[in-house]
């Protein structure tokens, strides 16, 4: 393979969303993809689109990571792509993942669990499994998408919160780990987004999903911010000066006061009572 021939950019959650607007972005810069995601028909789709927007070639794998092997499934199946297409992995995009609202002790047992699953245990595992694809080689980017939420504790998002502090931390150890091996690990934190998030989370409130639209970053610019930290090397990115405004000021305060503003913020757009 010629040098100057780029390598595969593999997005999980890759199909709709934050994930589909970054693969367009790299397919806009002549990446051939691997999209990864649940259902093969937002794949083929988002597959077009992506075709549509300049990628060379684009692959789909249907997966569901938090079911058990899935990451080991999936890291064969992208292995045999790239030796049959004499492409390396040059870039890994780990934005699967899934909130969770409510009180936690009133929270299904098997969502909390698959939730943890797949923002914790399965982005670590994609990590262990695909980085070495680029040390190897000795060059490619990572970027692991974390949320403002893993700075601070979250409360009627108590769960989802924790699985972002664990993606804060998680991702900067792996840079500093990856030092001088020539892949880079950036850390993207962004706040509210458009997409179908809120839905999905559980949240039903429209007071509160209406807040967070109005408030929130389109998917495309979020893309943008994301994927032009990716390939700068980047070890941070949040999103949105308003954003960057919040994660500042609230670094200067106790946890305890955060939790507490948290809470009465929340209860106050959900309608939730004491």
């Amino acid at each position: 393979m010629e040098s100057t021939q780029k390598g595969y950019a593999l997005i999980t959650g890759g199909g709709a969303g934050l994930g589909l607007e970054m693969a367009k972005l790299l397919a806009a810069r002549s990446y051939p993809l691997i999209l990864c995601g649940r259902r093969k028909e937002v794949l083929a789709s988002g597959a077009q689109e992506c075709l549509t927007c300049g990628a060379p070639k684009v692959k789909t794998i249907s997966c569901d990571l938090v079911e058990a092997q899935a990451a080991e499934r999936l890291a064969e199946e992208v292995s045999a792509v790239c030796t049959e297409e004499d492409t390396p992995l040059e870039i890994l995009v780990n934005n699967a993942g899934r909130g969770l609202f409510g009180p936690v002790i009133k929270q299904n047992k098997d969502d909390l669990a698959a939730m943890i699953k797949l923002n914790i245990e399965s982005l670590a595992n994609m990590c262990r499994l695909f980085v070495p694809m680029l040390t190897d080689r000795g060059k490619g980017n990572v970027l692991n998408v974390g949320s403002i939420a893993g700075g601070q504790p979250m409360p009627f998002f108590a769960g989802y919160g924790a699985t972002k502090s664990f993606v804060h931390t998680f991702t900067l150890a792996l840079r500093a780990e990856l030092y001088g091996s020539g892949v880079s690990v950036t850390l993207l934190e962004p706040g509210f987004i458009r997409t179908g998030f809120d839905k999905a989370a559980g949240i039903e409130s429209q007071k509160y999903r209406s807040f967070s639209f109005r408030k929130g970053m389109s998917a495309d610019r979020v893309a943008r911010s994301a994927v032009r930290a990716l390939l700068a090397g980047r070890a941070r990115v949040i999103p949105g000066f308003g954003n960057r405004i919040s994660a500042f000021f609230g670094a200067l305060l106790s946890d305890t006061l955060i939790a507490t503003i948290m809470r009465i913020s929340v209860m106050g757009l959900t309608g939730k009572k004491e």
